[in-house]
């Protein structure tokens, strides 16, 4: 693991966020241009919290005007709704259309899957925080988490080597490049309710600068 996360560092020009990372987690300072081509945005309203909304719909449009590689996926699932996802270049017609959760496509936004079911997922978490940086944090099923970070240039995927923990689930680290996606919003297909952001901090609310 520390290795592939090295790698990562060595590797990305990263988002700098100006987070004030507390015992409550990260907070941004909201309206500043920051380092990574990233703007920090006043939150506007969070997702709603009932488990049958239309992410695409309610979310969707401000994903998009942020400027996310965003695509459309099965509601409750985490595998895309489109067969040509990969080349699919989204538009205010397309999410207009579109209905479900909402992915991103990754390459130069970067997402670290901590795919971890055991306290491990918060060291690693710790970890990335102090040698890679503050960054969103997205969690599905505690305590797997997830980190989204940006780079200057187009990265491939890396995985690490997996093991099963002493409760026999597998445990590895994704970070997840050109030729992947994320769930952003949707349904866990596991707990049945949604993906959250860390204070609501997510791409619904943070701005990628080209």
């Amino acid at each position: 693991f520390r290795q592939l996360l090295f790698d990562i560092h060595d590797n990305l020009r990263l988002i700098r966020m100006t987070i004030d990372y507390t015992l409550n987690g990260p907070r941004l300072s909201s309206g500043q241009l920051l380092t990574g081509g990233i703007l920090a945005v006043s939150p506007q309203s969070t997702a709603p919290k009932e488990s049958l909304m239309d992410f695409m719909q309610d979310l969707g449009p401000r994903v998009l005007g942020n400027g996310y590689p965003l695509i459309p996926l099965v509601t409750g699932e985490t595998r895309p709704a489109l067969g040509n996802w990969r080349n699919i270049n989204a538009t205010e017609e397309l999410v207009k259309s579109w209905r479900g959760g909402i992915g991103i496509r990754t390459g130069y936004v970067i997402f670290i899957d901590v795919d971890i079911l055991n306290p491990v997922a918060d060291r690693v978490l710790q970890w990335c925080i102090d040698t890679i940086g503050p960054a969103p944090i997205r969690y599905g099923r505690k305590p797997k988490l997830g980190l989204m970070y940006r780079s200057e240039v187009l990265l491939p995927t890396r995985i690490s080597k997996g093991y099963k923990d002493g409760a026999d689930n597998r445990a590895a680290i994704e970070a997840l490049g050109d030729g992947r996606q994320f769930v952003a919003y949707n349904i866990h297909p596991d707990t049945g309710k949604p993906y959250t952001w860390v204070d609501g901090f997510g791409p619904n609310n943070i701005r990628v600068e080209d």
